[in-house]
Formats: structure tokens, sequence, C-alpha cells
């Protein structure tokens, strides 16, 4: 998996002067949907399916490829838009909103299936946010 993480580094890399870091956000939020999406559905076919988890491990790798992609593209884009001496501020104040979602996804005893859906309307929320 830090394979695909790599290669979406690089696609980052590669794609640094075509498009826009914001543009690169919402291509690997987009790709973080989709791959939501995928492992929600595969998480529905028969247990001990091979298919099913060959399908949750393909949606991870390329998660981990979107993830590859998503983090140079908001260093990039955080650069631009938050200024030097609140930087640490800011990041503090977004990280807390973050844990909590987190322990609360972990905590929660929901099914697997019912996290990915959970996951996925969350990531299309932020995808609708950085695209509007």
């Amino acid at each position: 998996f830090m394979m695909a993480c790599l290669c979406g580094a690089s696609t980052a890399t590669l794609l640094g002067d075509a498009m826009r870091p914001l543009r690169r956000v919402a291509l690997a939020m987009s790709v973080g949907l989709v791959c939501f999406g995928a492992a929600a559905t595969a998480m529905t076919l028969p247990p001990n399916s091979l298919l099913g988890a060959i399908s949750v491990f393909a949606a991870f790798l390329a998660y981990e490829a979107g993830v590859g992609l998503y983090y140079p593209s908001t260093g990039m884009l955080k650069a631009e838009v938050v200024p030097e001496e609140i930087r640490g501020t800011v990041y503090n104040l977004y990280r807390l909103p973050l844990n909590i979602i987190v322990c609360s996804m972990l905590l929660s005893g929901l099914a697997s299936v019912t996290k990915f859906r959970i996951l996925a309307a969350f990531m299309a929320v932020g995808l609708a946010c950085v695209a509007g």
C-alpha cells in the first residue's frame, strides 16, 4: 500500500504545472469517494467471497494512491491560503474535529458497510465544498 501512496505522490509531481493544487485535491477526493463507495458495495457481497476481498483490497490501494495525490496538493494549497504566522493554530483547530470523527467511527460499533457509506458521504460533502 505504501507503493500506491508513492504512485499518487508521483502523480502529483507529474501534474504539478498542468493542474492547479485545488483541482488535484478535488481529484484526490473524487478518488476517495469512489473507493469508499466501491468498498461499501463490495462489503455487501457474501462473507468470505474472494471477489469481495479483492474488491475491497483494490479500493484500498486506489484510496492510498488518492492519499498520495492529496497530501502534496494540500501542502501547496495550504501554503497559498494560510498565512505562516497562524498556520500552526489553524492546523490544530482542524485536527480536533477530524480526531472526533475518527474516534466516533472507530468506537461506534456500526457495521463496516455502514461506516464506508458514512465516510463516502463525508467525502462527498468535502468534495462539494472544494468544487463549489
